[in-house]
């Protein structure tokens, strides 16, 4: 039997994600506008716009309609209070037994861990930067440089292999996953972890500013000037149009990103807390063995007693509940735009032929 098609732009699916069937993209895109309370208006102004996707002006506002005509609101209103339940019923749920601290083997200086991974990458990244003449940002204390696609697209590389160390060496029952499933799951964390980090790093280095946003350990975007992001020296396919998808993306992704860049700070052991929770955030379309999943929510749990006991004895919190749910509502919100990259970078091939021939980038953002 033939799989089904995405109702809302036809791709071929395989799975139903909200309760219809839906991609992935179509799905991602219902949970952002959702949670934003983003409105959109219709391109013709009769609200009968047909949508396909990758098409250069499809009427958003359709789009987000016919999501709602198949009822996937009804499946994000019970989403939004499981997650709200699970925030609640967190401080109160045991942990798995364990004699190390999950958060604390991040910290440690050890050669497989978080903070070794951190350092090698941050080397690579200052080759490249100086290799390629990258512009300087003007920062008061940092060495930061201004992103190109190009050097997003080297950092990225950089970071692939990384990811791959801090999984097999944070987590311990990574290894022992087949191939398919290790694959799956690495794919899932990825774009959730650049976002964590790329919020992660704004906040500590542009707080109250957010028009600058991270996109790796050394560069930096300014969604003000996103036209300098594309060189001559880029051989992407019709610039100026590149450009326009970009302003696109970037105000998605404000809508998603500014909230959690207004936060008062994040530690670095919440941040870490919220490199665990994108691993853990298993979504149940990915089809994977209830063994993992249920692992996932196991981890998740240590995490929160982790998290709590932080609170209470390293920063002597005796009210912590409002914070930990802010840094709940900033899991949910880079897992979104971790889809959302995902999205972008499908486009950006597709339309643009962006690293089209590229074999990893194919194998990472294709499904």
């Amino acid at each position: 039997m033939d799989n089904p098609n995405c109702l809302i732009c036809t791709v071929p699916i395989s799975v139903a994600r909200l309760g219809v069937d839906a991609c992935r993209a179509c799905a991602a895109f219902f949970k952002r506008a959702y949670i934003s309370g983003r409105t959109y208006t219709c391109r013709q102004g009769d609200r009968k716009c047909a949508f396909r996707k990758y098409e250069k002006f499809a009427c958003r506002s359709c789009r987000y309609d016919r999501c709602v005509e198949l009822g996937m609101i009804q499946a994000m209103s019970k989403r939004q209070k499981a997650l709200e339940a699970e925030g609640d019923e967190s401080q109160l749920r045991p942990s798995p037994s364990t004699t190390e601290s999950l958060l604390g083997i991040m910290e440690e200086q050890r050669p497989t861990n978080f903070r070794a991974s951190y350092d090698r990458r941050l080397v690579q990244e200052k080759r490249y930067a100086a290799m390629n003449n990258l512009k300087r940002l003007n920062h008061p204390t940092e060495e930061l440089y201004v992103s190109t696609v190009s050097s997003v697209y080297e950092s990225f590389r950089i970071l692939i292999k990384e990811s791959i160390t801090i999984l097999q060496n944070v987590f311990e029952d990574f290894e022992r996953h087949c191939i398919a499933h290790k694959v799956i799951l690495f794919k899932n964390f990825l774009g959730k972890f650049c976002m964590a980090e790329g919020v992660y790093l704004s906040l500590r280095y542009f707080r109250n500013n957010t028009f600058n946003f991270m996109t790796s350990l050394i560069t930096c975007a300014d969604s003000n000037d996103l036209d300098g992001w594309v060189t001559d020296a880029d051989n992407i396919e019709r610039k100026d149009d590149f450009r326009a998808a970009m302003k696109g993306f970037s105000k998605d992704y404000i809508d998603l990103l500014v909230p959690m860049l207004k936060m008062e700070e994040c530690s670095a052991r919440e941040f870490h807390a919220l490199i665990v929770l994108a691993y853990c955030d298993v979504d149940p379309s990915l089809n994977l063995p209830e063994e993992i999943v249920e692992r996932a929510r196991l981890t998740k749990a240590r995490v929160f007693e982790e998290l709590q006991e932080y609170y209470r004895t390293e920063l002597g919190l005796k009210e912590f509940s409002g914070r930990l749910g802010t840094l709940m509502t900033v899991a949910y919100g880079v897992g979104e735009a971790g889809n959302l990259m995902y999205e972008e970078m499908r486009m950006y091939s597709t339309m643009f032929g962006v690293y089209s021939d590229d074999q990893l980038f194919r194998e990472l953002f294709f499904e």
